[in-house]
């Protein structure tokens, strides 16, 4: 298990997932909440360079409100 403390980082934990020899994720685990990128753009952005080949995202916060749920 890998872990990022923040978005830029998170983007480049999946990056070199898809380097040769490299582990493949089964999933990511997004914090909506993140320093620098939030999850949300931080998703974005993944689905922008791996498109159908990212692993399924799920996205987690410890505060949302109802808005929220509809926005994520």
């Amino acid at each position: 298990m890998d872990t990022a403390d923040s978005g830029k980082n998170a983007i480049e934990h999946v990056k070199a997932s898809y380097l040769p020899n490299a582990r493949p994720y089964n999933a990511i685990f997004m914090d909506i909440q993140m320093p620098d990128m939030d999850g949300i753009e931080t998703t974005q952005r993944l689905r922008e360079q791996f498109g159908d080949t990212l692993p399924t995202v799920v996205a987690m916060t410890a505060y949302s409100m109802k808005e929220d749920r509809e926005r994520f």
